[in-house]
């Protein structure tokens, strides 16, 4: 089985909190594989010592690709 993730540690990306769009940066991936589905997470770090858990489909790789998903 191969599982390949959209981003990678380090990456930038952006997300939305609290109705506002933050950028961050990926410090660890979590991957879990139960009954033929995957979950992938994201540990990001924001705000300079903030952190946050996001699924894989709650990161964007640029502002505008987010604000085109609203």
């Amino acid at each position: 089985m191969t599982i390949e993730t959209q981003y990678n540690i380090n990456s930038t990306i952006y997300f939305l909190h609290n109705n506002k769009v933050w950028e961050g940066t990926i410090k660890r991936i979590s991957i879990i594989v139960e009954n033929n589905s995957t979950v992938i997470t994201y540990k990001v770090q924001y705000n300079d010592w903030k952190y946050k858990s996001l699924k894989e489909n709650q990161v964007y790789s640029t502002k505008q690709e987010l604000l085109d998903s609203l």
